[in-house]
């Protein structure tokens, strides 16, 4: 799983983990219990059964714009500083289109992106060695047929291609290399760093199924699969200021492999009035396949290959959204419980990821032929890192000439985001 490309030694509004659900601005606004409603274009990504509600060709533009703020405060036996993340702005757009082929088949193709992480902290932070800077992508384009055999029961499947691209940047401790190589810590505590890259492509499935008993209520579930990549042609580029560490550090090729997990959506819908309905949602994440990390050097280096383990642990996610319709309105809101899928042992600054909590409102707007979205969605974490992830990177020195270096980025993470949908779709 290539989000984290580590060379230890000498060599990430989204989900928990670093899923991205807001990926229509009408489902944002139920906080994405959107898996049984599933009534709009977006259906693609939430239960592409749901596109065959939709009696005539539609096309669906939105955005999804994500505004985090990460702050980092140590513990008391850290012996650090406080940090914050450089602020930053996302903007993921979403496409679909959907149109119907027949009495009971129809058509989609969506665009959009299910999986992002970027962290940006300083240059001098206490995590440093760990991570600076590191941006995860991955870009979907998901072509599906949906199928209505009866009035009540809707299935539908498709395909996932997927464009995963890989930028990270860190320091390097070259203390902690010179007392490696057995040259003792080095004076001044030098500092090198990295910066990896790379890209790769993969294939996957997705399924749909959605029934309607009656009028007031509506059953939908989905299944992505598992995406598995293989990224052959990464490259890392060193900076090493340290003239004879120089030659233990050549830019060249990085070889490793991604695995995205795997997600099942189920989602109840009731209609206590014809114009009124709640909604909720469990979505099941398979994270475990976010487990160890290989990393190969086809330039050799002193570690030609370089395993972390993570062990992350599959997840529930719990989404409760409502939303009440007038002729030419809705109002919407819900609330997510969100489980992290990363264990206490191998938390770490690169996604200091907690149990989240979303808050989310949204407002509609539409017309004969078009329909216009705002939704906006507050979600905070908070997590403590109280383990030795990292140690790797630490030196002993030799105090008082040489001091030592905690690497560890022990402390407490608080993460509050800002989640602005917005999104327009025209019915033709």
């Amino acid at each position: 799983m290539a989000l984290y490309i580590q060379t230890s030694q000498v060599s990430g509004a989204r989900a928990a983990g670093f899923a991205i659900t807001p990926q229509g601005a009408a489902a944002t606004g139920k906080s994405a219990a959107f898996t049984a409603q599933a009534d709009d274009p977006s259906a693609i990504y939430y239960n592409p059964a749901g596109i065959s509600q939709l009696s005539a060709p539609e096309f669906l533009l939105g955005t999804t714009v994500i505004i985090p703020r990460t702050t980092y405060t140590p513990s008391p036996n850290q012996g650090g500083r406080k940090a914050r993340e450089e602020n930053q702005t996302f903007f993921l757009p979403q496409m679909y289109a959907v149109i119907p082929i027949g009495r009971d088949v129809t058509a989609g193709i969506g665009l959009f992106t299910p999986f992002g992480l970027a962290t940006d902290w300083p240059i001098d932070w206490d995590g440093r060695f760990q991570v600076t800077y590191i941006a995860v992508r991955a870009t979907e384009l998901n072509p599906t047929l949906s199928w209505r055999p009866a009035p009540w029961l809707s299935i539908a499947g498709g395909l996932d291609i997927a464009h995963v691209t890989l930028r990270q940047r860190r320091q390097i401790n070259l203390s902690r290399v010179g007392e490696n190589a057995g040259l003792g810590p080095l004076s001044g505590n030098p500092e090198g760093s990295v910066e990896l890259s790379g890209d790769a492509t993969s294939v996957g499935s997705n399924v749909g199924l959605l029934i309607t008993p009656s009028d007031r209520w509506q059953i939908g579930a989905s299944l992505r699969s598992r995406l598995h990549a293989e990224e052959n042609n990464g490259h890392a580029d060193f900076t090493i200021p340290v003239p004879a560490l120089q030659p233990f550090f050549p830019d060249g090729k990085v070889r490793t492999e991604i695995d995205l997990p795997p997600v099942l959506r189920t989602g109840v819908l009731v209609r206590p009035l014809p114009q009124w309905n709640v909604e909720l949602d469990v979505i099941w994440t398979g994270w475990s396949t976010i487990d160890r990390l290989v990393v190969e050097f086809d330039q050799g280096l002193p570690m030609p290959r370089d395993t972390t383990d993570f062990s992350w642990e599959n997840s529930l996610t719990y989404n409760l959204g409502t939303e009440y319709r007038w002729p030419s309105f809705a109002l919407r809101g819900g609330y997510t419980l969100d489980y992290s899928p990363i264990p206490d042992d191998t938390i770490s600054p690169l996604l200091p990821d907690g149990t989240r909590h979303w808050f989310s409102l949204g407002i509609g707007y539409n017309t004969p032929r078009w329909n216009i979205d705002l939704a906006y969605t507050l979600i905070l974490i908070r997590r403590l890192k109280e383990n030795n992830f990292g140690e790797q990177y630490s030196s002993s020195g030799a105090p008082p000439a040489i001091l030592p270096i905690d690497a560890r980025a022990n402390g407490g993470y608080r993460n509050f985001t800002h989640v602005v949908g917005l999104s327009t779709s025209y019915n033709f």
